[in-house]
């Protein structure tokens, strides 16, 4: 089962931060998953690379009392394309995808390919 998930964007100067968080329940149990995203410089729509370490892709996830955390500062690999950023309207929509190592176990990694997501400004 899965539940809605939550989110929002938050800007800071030049740069924003967004997450995204979806909870579920499966055969293991409960489980949740959050996505971080963090442009230091945003300048509308364009693409945004994680090579740059002004910005950042996280992935978490806890499930059955263990939390992973995989993040593009290890691999520096990756992508955030920023389709809309309608401030007006207050929507930031994109794609992302990224190879994430995990901070306490560096043999386990995650790929993600087809991320997207549409999400609101917050104050």
């Amino acid at each position: 089962m899965l539940l809605p998930s939550t989110g929002g964007v938050y800007s800071s100067g030049n740069g924003m931060s967004a997450s995204v968080s979806a909870d579920g329940c499966g055969e293991s149990g409960a489980w949740d998953k959050n996505v971080y995203i963090e442009i230091g410089n945003l300048t509308g729509a364009g693409t945004y690379l994680l090579s740059d370490l002004s910005n950042r892709l996280q992935y978490t996830v806890r499930e059955n009392n263990t939390t992973r955390v995989y993040s593009s500062l290890n691999t520096k690999s990756g992508r955030v394309i920023i389709t809309k950023d309608d401030r007006a309207s207050k929507i930031l929509s994109g794609t992302f995808e990224f190879e994430g190592v995990d901070n306490n176990d560096p043999g386990k990694i995650v790929k993600i390919t087809s991320g997207r997501f549409d999400l609101n400004y917050k104050k």
